[in-house]
């Protein structure tokens, strides 16, 4: 073989990093490549092109009839029979397919995808697999349909070229015709393809390549060469610009997975004329060595890779203002060893410094315009990509990044300048963003376990763990995953290092993760009180019930959740098509950590288990109804109120008792009301021995309204009897009875002997309810009149009756019963003593029982029998019945 042939299939191999695709591609050139000089065989092939260079050439023009003619030739002997091994630029197939989803349409497309994403190739069909002959293709060649297909398939044009041939010696068999198909070889500036939906037993996300005679899904080790020239007569080294790199920052050396991200970022310098683009996602997923991976690929293959303006990079930067990094081998946040810039001029310095602006130039004293004037003057030397990494240790801390200003300068340049951002949190337009998340792919996901396996030089985790405990526990996440593959090494076993990471040894790790975004959530604390709900949960939460712990609106909750979606949540839908969100255990154990440790997290933890608990008795849909109903209500909505209660529910919602008082009260308020339907279901409610103080309230104010003072006065018992209300509702509805005794007593009309005892029972509640809250230092000022006034009442009424005896037994059951008097009955108790000191002047038997009322209260007071709460209350008493006496 020419040496020159054989330098240049070193070269190509060199270039596609597959040594022993080297070797076979060698041998495969010495058998079909020889040259007339070389072969005494008749049978054998001759030409003086090898095989591969016909069919690079065909490709080149694949509307050549002449070389497809020649490409076809050197295929077969003097018989015509093809024995041309299949190698990496062409193949063999029997027929064009009948259908375009079956299995065998599957291998064709696969074929297709691989040689568009190598070198091109060619498709020859008619042959027999056994007999390896030609004129074996019955199906005509639809080659637009094809083509249709592929596109939909790929998301891109492929545009297979079609070639029917007929040999035309004499000789050979009749129907030695072929078809080809000719695949062209991927621009250098367009992506690899993927497929984007499954066929057959493909997944979508298959990227396939062509590696000799097979097709192969292309790994982490093909991402130079699938990002390259895939030029068979250039160096690597003839690509290269100039490139201002740090060292790899991720610990793991290989590179895996992300090939769609980086076919992504490809295309937006290739075709896209947005100068800025942000690569975005949690912390730990990849987005540094994405990025890295990026810019050591432009910076490898940059002469070959046009932009969509027209020009080729000069210069590739990657600068940092990563302050912090998480060693996964300690599990612990270290400063990292080397940032670039950490504000705004820094980054401008730091650009000229890697651009090698000026070798002689001091930029510390320069000012930031000056700074800018100098950027602005490399743009226009210099066609640049810069790749600034998580530039959110900026924003976070609210310094200017200035993102504008370059965003200006680079629109001003001649020249190219493209900005590659990373950042944790998703930009606010989308258009221009890419995110980075855990692995997708169980390949990729897989292939990175074991990658950091055999780099920590620990055993792989079994397939159990492997499937379950570290894909949850990780989330996907390479840097989790590389921590709990590093904590195996002194752990014993993988179930333990999962355990260690999620407990005590992995705080470190999670503050790394997610403690800076925590942080930078607004000051209403409204995302904070929904990540601390919806962790509490432990499961999928929907909008309603995180709404039943936090009542703060729908519309805040729904800001809130869009502040964290991105970041700290994921979603999920339920079957009945709602959205439900939760978050994985790492994210889990943060957030509890942080609820734990602020104000608001004791009290969110005991409403969760509390709507947990109340869901076990009542049914959820009940629970989130009532928060619905209840911020209705808050709002004075009541039309919103009756619409969300109203309508037909199944029988586990409609006949339960949470669901009819719910219902009740909101038929209470409405205007006009619906007495009847409310008293129906707080009847229910009643017979149920379901207890609701609201409840009460609003029946009991519906009663009111419609002066119905007997089922008032029932309700109110019922609430006292009640077991399941407190001191302070009972007592409440005390007050309430006593007001209802009260009206009653009025209601007899004036010198009715039968209001006497319904106002002396009204005294007695209202005094003990006036009792009760005064102790609990509670306001009184209402209990206090409500007193006092039924205590004249009842005294103008036992006067006008002449039965004022009644007046002072009350009194002095009310003492018996406090053990002492409250202040309201001070002056209602002086009036009646001046009122019975007056009969002292007259005659006959009511002098004489007012004598000796007045003489037993002179005596009660004197020896303390009536006295007061208050000691100077007592005094004041005792001074006036002396005064009275003398």
């Amino acid at each position: 073989m020419a040496p020159a042939i054989e330098n240049r299939i070193y070269d190509w191999a060199r270039l596609a990093q597959h040594t022993l695709y080297c070797k076979a591609l060698l041998n495969n050139l010495a058998e079909n490549s020889m040259t007339i000089e070389d072969s005494t065989d008749s049978n054998q092939v001759v030409h003086t092109e090898s095989i591969q260079q016909l069919a690079a050439s065909l490709i080149a023009a694949p509307t050549d009839h002449l070389k497809a003619e020649k490409f076809l030739n050197s295929l077969q002997d003097a018989k015509g029979i093809f024995r041309a091994q299949e190698d990496d630029i062409f193949d063999f197939k029997r027929e064009f397919p009948h259908s375009f989803t079956d299995s065998y349409f599957a291998a064709i497309c696969r074929l297709i995808f691989g040689f568009h994403n190598t070198f091109g190739g060619i498709v020859v069909l008619g042959v027999d697999d056994e007999k390896r002959t030609a004129g074996h293709n019955k199906k005509i060649v639809n080659i637009e349909r094809l083509n249709t297909r592929l596109r939909e398939l790929s998301g891109q044009s492929i545009n297979v070229r079609h070639l029917h041939l007929e040999d035309e010696d004499e000789e050979r068999d009749d129907s030695t015709s072929v078809d080809l198909l000719v695949v062209p070889k991927r621009p250098t500036s367009q992506p690899p393809i993927v497929l984007l939906s499954k066929i057959d037993k493909y997944p979508e996300g298959t990227l396939w390549l062509r590696r000799g005679h097979e097709v192969l899904e292309a790994g982490s080790g093909e991402t130079s060469f699938l990002f390259g020239p895939r030029n068979i007569d250039q160096s690597e080294s003839f690509e290269r610009i100039e490139g201002y790199l740090p060292s790899r920052p991720s610990r793991v050396n290989k590179f895996v997975g992300r090939i769609d991200v980086l076919s992504k970022l490809l295309s937006w310098i290739s075709s896209e004329d947005e100068p800025r683009k942000f690569l975005w996602g949690r912390g730990g997923c990849g987005k540094s060595t994405v990025a890295f991976e990026f810019a050591s690929l432009v910076r490898a293959h940059g002469k070959s890779l046009q932009t969509a303006d027209g020009n080729i990079f000069d210069r590739v930067i990657y600068l940092t203002a990563k302050e912090k990094e998480l060693n996964t081998t300690a599990v612990k946040i270290q400063d990292t060893e080397f940032r670039d810039f950490s504000n705004f001029d820094e980054l401008l310095k730091a650009i000229l410094i890697a651009s090698d602006y000026s070798e002689e130039e001091d930029y510390s004293p320069l000012s930031r315009e000056e700074l800018t004037a100098r950027v602005k003057e490399l743009f226009t030397y210099e066609s640049i990509l810069i790749v600034i990494d998580d530039i959110d240790t900026l924003t976070t801390k609210g310094e200017d990044a200035g993102f504008d200003r370059l965003f200006r300068l680079s629109l001003q340049s001649s020249n190219t300048v493209r900005l590659l951002y990373t950042q944790r949190n998703q930009p606010i337009s989308s258009e221009n963003a890419i995110e980075v998340t855990g692995f997708q792919r169980e390949e990729n996901y897989r292939e990175f376990v074991e990658s950091c396996c055999a780099q920590f030089k620990v055993p792989l985790p079994d397939e159990k763990y492997f499937k379950n405990g570290l894909k949850t526990s990780t989330e996907c996440i390479p840097l989790i995953i590389e921590t709990i593959v590093g904590l195996r090494k002194t752990c014993g076993s993988y179930e333990k290092a999962n355990q260690i990471f999620l407990e005590r040894r992995g705080a470190e790790a999670r503050r790394y993760l997610f403690e800076r975004e925590y942080e930078a959530l607004h000051r209403d604390n409204n995302a904070r009180h929904v990540l601390a709900t919806i962790a509490e949960f432990g499961r999928p939460a929907s909008n309603d019930e995180i709404g039943a712990i936090i009542r703060i609106g729908g519309d805040l909750i729904s800001e809130s959740i869009g502040e964290v979606i991105d970041f700290f949540l994921s979603t999920t839908i339920s079957e009945e098509g709602e959205t439900k969100y939760f978050v994985n255990p790492v994210t889990r154990n943060f957030l509890k950590d942080k609820t734990n440790r602020l104000d608001f997290g004791a009290a969110i933890v005991e409403a969760v288990r509390s709507f947990r608990t109340s869901g076990r008795k009542k049914p959820n849909e009940v629970v989130i109804l009532e928060s619905k109903v209840d911020r209705a209500l808050s709002r004075s909505d009541l039309a919103e109120a009756k619409s969300l209660v109203s309508g037909s529910f199944p029988p586990k919602v409609s006949e339960n008792a949470s669901f009819r008082m719910l219902r009740a009260r909101v038929f209470a308020k409405c205007f006009p009301q619906l007495v009847a339907e409310a008293r129906d279901d707080f009847r229910f409610c009643i017979d149920h021995g379901h207890e609701n103080a609201a409840g009460m309230r609003d029946w009991f104010t519906l009663e009111r309204k419609s002066t119905s003072l007997k089922t008032q006065e029932e309700i109110c018992n019922f609430v006292i009897s009640g077991k399941g209300y407190a001191d302070t509702v009972k007592h409440e509805f005390i007050a309430r009875k006593a007001t209802v005794q009260y009206f009653l007593g009025k209601d007899m009309g004036p010198g009715s002997t039968d209001a006497l005892p319904l106002l002396s029972e009204a005294l007695k509640l209202h005094t003990q309810a006036y009792n009760f809250f005064y102790a609990q230092g509670a306001q009184t000022i209402e209990n206090f009149r409500y007193v006092r006034s039924t205590a004249f009442s009842f005294l103008n009424l036992s006067i006008s009756l002449n039965m004022e005896k009644e007046f002072l037994r009350v009194i002095k059951s009310i003492q018996k019963q406090e053990g002492f008097l409250p202040e309201p009955l001070l002056d209602p108790l002086v009036e009646f003593s001046e009122f019975v000191h007056q009969g002292l002047v007259g005659k006959g038997d009511i002098a004489r029982r007012r004598e000796g009322l007045f003489r037993s209260i002179k005596s009660d007071a004197a020896s303390g029998s009536l006295r007061f709460e208050r000691k100077e209350l007592s005094r004041k008493f005792e001074a006036k019945i002396l005064r009275l006496s003398s």
